[in-house]
């Protein structure tokens, strides 16, 4: 579940990596929409039992506070430690959700497509002196984290590259 959390971080943060925090607030970043999608609260069905419901609820209330910590970093005041927390906390709960094999593969997919745009654009951030090699390996370190769980016996899904696109 650690790799879920720091996939779930770097999704957050693609919107905008620094070396350093801002002394002003910047402009809001653009969200890409894998982040927007995997950011989506998710509706209650009528159908569903108290348990699913309230897994549903545990969902959106961890998105919310994403969205809140992930604002606080953008303005400089969170570290990306607080939002490590709360994304470890959204990608579990979107696990949790999964029903079936292949919606946990899905949920996956959506991650290795995020990483990998992630891993791109620190790398470019990193060659304009934007980013640090930490964060270029940290994005690599999760999209390989992905690329495993999709990897590993018993997933419907095919088997992702290893190198970033």
């Amino acid at each position: 579940m650690r790799e879920c959390m720091l996939i779930v971080v770097l999704l957050m943060l693609t919107s905008g990596s620094r070396a350093q925090q801002p002394t002003t607030a910047p402009a809001a970043p653009e969200m890409s929409a894998a982040v927007t999608a995997f950011m989506k609260p998710i509706e209650a069905a009528s159908g569903d039992d108290p348990i699913r419901a309230k897994l549903k609820e545990r969902h959106n209330t961890a998105v919310r506070l994403l969205e809140v910590k992930v604002e606080g970093y953008h303005k400089g005041l969170n570290d990306v430690s607080k939002v490590f927390e709360v994304a470890q906390i959204v990608g579990q709960a979107k696990l949790d959700l999964a029903q079936q094999g292949k919606e946990r593969d899905q949920v996956f997919e959506q991650l290795l497509k995020v990483t990998q745009n992630f891993e791109n654009r620190l790398k470019e951030q990193f060659e304009k002196g934007l980013a640090s090699e930490a964060d270029v390996l940290r994005a690599r370190l999760a999209r390989q984290a992905v690329e495993i769980e999709l990897l590993k016996p018993g997933r419907s899904g095919a088997a992702p590259t290893t190198q970033p696109r």
